[in-house]
Order: structure tokens, then C-alpha cells, then sequence
């Protein structure tokens, strides 16, 4: 069951790690899941001291009776394999994690989602940064940097609106 847990875990770390553009937002859902662990952590407690209701603290009461025992057969304990899977597990997800993180240092990831964005690979890093840097990457072929300049560009069809001038 543990090693169940900590497959699961290190499949949603590294969900988590390939979906962040940068580190701020990777650091705030890192941020977040421990919030949301720490919450189901106090909702337990809370359960288990009849506070949320005598039906939850009696399921809890039965859950934490739970015990997991080797069968005495041999057929439960397989400790070797149990670590042979968690290394190929984990080996696997470190070596994913390395062919995402060289192909976006070396543009390939870049290049492959905007095929027709031709720029120079040292422009990637200011791409879809939060600020409409203009230029090539103010194109349909590169999606007005990754959606930075499209208020900016709605705004320039827009006379009256305030977002002309404005950097977003």
C-alpha cells in the first residue's frame, strides 16, 4: 500500500513538474498540495474526535484498525520486487523528467508546439513570460506570445480602451 501511496505521489510531483512554465508557479502548486494535505490531515483528526459526527469518528475508528500483515505463506512478502518496481518506477519518471527538461532548454518542446514560430532559440525563455514582447513573437505563428499580447492587440483594434500602452 505504501508503495502504492509514494507511485502515486511521485506520478502527480511530476504531473505537477511538466505542466509549470516556471519556477514560481511549480514552488506555489507544490505550495498548495501540501495545503490541501495538511487540510485532509486535520479533517482526519477532526473525524477521529467525533467532531465531524459519530458516523465519520466510527469509520474512522475502523479504518485506523486496518492492519496490514505478511502473509506467513510468502506470497505477500516480496519486498525485492516490491523495490525493483519502485526503481524502474522511479528511474523511468527521472528519465522522462530529463528528456522534457533538455527539450525545452534546447527549444525542441518550443519548436514542436509552434512549428512555424521562427525565432531565435535564446527568445524561448521570454515567450509566454507574462509580458507582450512583441516583435516576431506578436504573430498568429507564434500565438501573440503564447497569449501575452492578445489584450494588447485588442486593445490597438479598440481605440477606447485602456489597455493601449499597456505591457501585458
Amino acid at each position: 500500500l505504501k508503495i502504492m501511496i509514494a507511485i502515486d505521489v511521485l506520478a502527480i510531483s511530476l504531473l505537477v513538474i511538466l505542466q509549470n512554465k516556471n519556477v514560481m508557479s511549480l514552488i506555489m502548486d507544490f505550495v498548495a498540495l501540501f495545503v490541501i494535505s495538511e487540510i485532509d490531515e486535520v479533517v482526519f483528526f477532526l473525524a477521529d474526535r467525533g467532531r465531524l459526527g459519530q458516523n465519520l469518528s466510527h469509520i474512522v475508528s475502523q479504518v485506523k484498525a486496518v492492519e496490514l500483515t505478511p502473509r506467513s505463506d510468502g506470497k505477500c512478502n516480496r519486498v525485492g520486487r516490491r523495490l525493483i518496481v519502485l526503481g524502474v518506477v522511479g528511474t523511468v519518471m527521472f528519465l522522462g523528467w530529463l528528456v522534457v527538461t533538455f527539450s525545452r532548454r534546447s527549444g525542441a518542446m518550443f519548436y514542436r508546439n509552434y512549428p512555424d514560430c521562427r525565432i531565435p532559440t535564446e527568445m524561448i525563455e521570454i515567450f509566454m513570460d507574462g509580458n507582450c514582447d512583441g516583435g516576431a513573437l506578436n504573430t498568429t505563428a507564434c500565438a501573440f506570445d503564447g497569449g501575452d499580447c492578445v489584450d494588447l492587440n485588442n486593445a490597438t483594434e479598440t481605440p477606447d480602451s485602456s489597455l493601449i500602452g499597456s505591457n501585458r
